[in-house]
């Protein structure tokens, strides 16, 4: 794909730039920002007193986005293309709302430079899986394919194949944690060999508001 292709995503691409007004145009290319995370896995326990013993369905995965409804401040950490140690920093807000009574939830992210993008993530009942997918107030179109995932032992984990602006085949990979009920983990890496070794090359940090 071309500007907006998620090929470009990956971190050391030539096209990525977030230096002073190609920011905004960096951000919004899905694939040069390398999709802005879609999925957060955390969960809120609630007092045992309250808790009541869950179905079959409500125990397959359908709940796992619940935590992630809310408004956030976002810490990005982005490395910077044909760089190893060499990172942008900046900062972002979300808010996230469920619908399709659990099946699916959103949230629309505010960036640098007034950009704004949108995450939807849909539950498959009968894979019990996640699909993300991202759109940007640049081009008004949903990227595909989805990442695709699920969460194992309170890690989140969501994979794509795709091919970098070279046409060179890539896998994608997102991983999504949580410290505590208020604070969020997600890093995004990409791997040449097929998944053998990956390279993180963009973090976030969520805090609640």
């Amino acid at each position: 794909m071309a500007v907006d292709s998620r090929a470009s995503r990956i971190g050391h691409l030539k096209s990525y730039c977030f230096e002073g007004s190609v920011l905004f145009a960096a951000i919004m290319n899905r694939k040069t920002m390398l999709l802005l995370p879609c999925v957060v896995l955390s969960f809120v326990v609630p007092a045992r007193t309250e808790t009541a013993p869950q179905s079959a369905s409500e125990a397959d995965g359908r709940h796992d986005f619940d935590f992630f409804i809310g408004s956030w401040t976002i810490k990005n950490r982005k490395l910077k293309p044909a760089s190893k140690n060499d990172w942008l920093e900046f900062t972002s807000t979300t808010t996230d709302k469920s619908f399709l009574a659990g099946l699916g939830n959103m949230d629309e992210m505010t960036l640098p430079h007034d950009a704004r993008g949108v995450s939807l993530r849909f539950f498959d009942p009968a894979k019990k899986e996640w699909s993300i997918y991202w759109a940007n107030s640049r081009k008004g179109q949903l990227d595909l394919p989805p990442v695709v995932g699920k969460f194992e032992n309170d890690v989140g984990k969501f994979y794509c194949d795709d091919v970098d602006e070279n046409k060179k085949p890539v896998k994608i990979r997102y991983t999504w944690s949580h410290a505590s009920a208020d604070n969020l983990h997600w890093d995004m890496a990409y791997s040449y060999d097929g998944g053998k070794t990956w390279e993180v090359n963009w973090t976030m940090e969520f805090v609640r508001r």
